[in-house]
């Protein structure tokens, strides 16, 4: 009996040990990044929290979604990702496939290639590995990445020095971004997930931090467009707010001001979209003196 009691604690001391090994964006897992409108209208946070598990292509992914706030990521605010072998990967819808994200095996040295696909249009990032040092966060001794990112878009490139905590991803964003995007997602306030537990950066005074700035923000969750992904028009309800009291601004992602008519009528403001290119756009505007940013596809 003896053997058989050996061998069930070693399964056991395993089975332990893998529960409780890090797993990299696992059901619950949050992160808190600021958030500044390029209107200088403020500072808001955007916070992304996996929020459950799928199967894609065969693979146990978990589901992170965007809950507070916007990025330039995701256009339905949805990512899915998982962790192999200390590589995380995220999927590619456009492409049905997975993409590396972060490789924590890497060394000082190393580059590691991801891909994108924004606007259905394959381009390149790359991390080029400076130089890797210990991080003890909460008890846990993890790897700390200090990495050159170039990220390639349209064939315009921008390169930016950054770090990538183990198990967290990167200070600057979690997932990579489109680099021709105002407002934008960036600087890590805090993370939390069960295995780390509670991690802040004290860049902000809470991870929930508002500041106001020049004007309050309006509640983005309370502005409807639709259709969205749009052809040639689209319209804007704003609930429980005159739309006398409303403004709005249509800008492309290089923050050039689109000149395009917009109607305003007794329920919603229509936006004609037909003369313009298809890609992702900006809308900024105002309601009873509150500011919102949202973004729109134009098919």
């Amino acid at each position: 009996m003896k053997p058989y009691f050996l061998l069930f604690l070693l399964f056991f001391l395993i089975l332990v040990q893998k529960n409780s090994a890090q797993d990299f964006g696992a059901v619950g897992a949050k992160w808190y990044y600021s958030h500044e409108h390029f209107l200088d209208a403020g500072t808001d946070y955007t916070e992304v929290e996996s929020i459950g598990d799928t199967t894609i292509n065969n693979h146990l992914c978990h589901h992170l979604q965007i809950v507070h706030g916007t990025d330039c990521f995701y256009i339905d605010s949805n990512a899915f990702v998982y962790e192999e072998n200390n590589i995380v990967y995220y999927f590619i819808e456009g492409l049905n496939n997975f993409s590396v994200m972060y490789d924590f095996n890497l060394t000082a040295g190393d580059t590691l290639t991801g891909y994108v696909y924004p606007f259905n249009q394959l381009d390149i990032f790359m991390i080029n590995i400076i130089d890797v040092v210990p991080a003890i966060i909460n008890g846990h001794q993890l790897k700390k990445f200090i990495v050159n990112n170039i990220t390639l878009n349209w064939n315009f490139s921008q390169t930016q020095t950054d770090t990538i905590i183990e198990g967290i991803g990167s200070l600057g964003y979690v997932l990579p971004q489109f680099i021709m995007c105002d407002p934008v997602a960036h600087q890590l306030r805090c993370f939390e997930d069960s295995f780390l537990g509670f991690y802040s950066t004290n860049i902000a005074p809470s991870c929930d931090y508002i500041s106001t700035g020049i004007n309050d923000s309006y509640n983005t969750s309370s502005v409807n467009i639709f259709p969205n992904p749009a052809n040639d028009y689209a319209e804007v309800q704003l609930p429980g707010v005159s739309i006398k009291n409303v403004s709005l601004k249509i800008f492309d992602v290089l923050g050039n001001e689109m000149n395009v008519p917009i109607k305003f009528t007794p329920q919603s403001v229509r936006i004609d979209l037909s003369a313009l290119n298809a890609g992702m756009y900006l809308i900024d505007g105002s309601a009873d003196n509150k500011i919102f940013t949202q973004k729109l596809l134009k098919q």
